[in-house]
């Protein structure tokens, strides 16, 4: 399938980083208090909110969350827009209670989601902007071992994916 080789692409790739690279980690909830916490989508406030459709998001976590409801409840988005921390911003979007967009099964929906607001936050913070550019060559990685798909560990729809590295 695609997503298989997308995947043996990017391995290949990791594979042929020079060895004296170093990876950089971060904590997916950002509990880690480094400079590459900025990376975590729990992470809120001046230097890390944005806009998108002229609407303030806190965090990455406030607009990932509220694309869940944003045509099937905007009401239900709204909520989770205005969450007070991106943690209460994640349990309200976990909520089951409300219609889910109904294509929000697809791998690609989310992905996208994730995408606008990373890129968002980035930029539009120039202090993180930076900070991400520092890093490279280093691949980046996220840890959440619970969490495949976004992070490195496996669950949540994946093993290892590392989406968010």
């Amino acid at each position: 399938t695609m997503d298989a080789e997308g995947e043996r692409i990017r391995r290949e790739e990791w594979n042929t980083r020079s060895p004296t690279t170093e990876q950089i980690e971060f904590e997916f909830h950002g509990y880690n208090d480094d400079q590459y916490k900025c990376f975590s989508n729990f992470i809120q406030g001046e230097g890390f909110s944005f806009v998108i459709d002229s609407k303030y998001y806190p965090s990455s976590n406030h607009y990932f969350q509220s694309k869940k409801f944003e045509s099937s409840d905007p009401s239900w988005s709204e909520s989770i827009r205005n969450a007070e921390d991106p943690f209460q911003a994640s349990a309200l979007g976990k909520s089951r209670s409300h219609p889910i967009v109904s294509n929000w099964d697809k791998a690609e929906i989310r992905d996208q989601a994730m995408y606008e607001a990373v890129k968002a936050k980035f930029q539009q913070n120039e202090g993180i902007r930076q900070i991400l550019l520092s890093t490279n060559p280093s691949p980046i990685l996220c840890h959440n071992p619970e969490d495949g798909w976004w992070g490195d560990g496996n669950g949540c729809g994946g093993r290892n994916l590392n989406k968010l590295g």
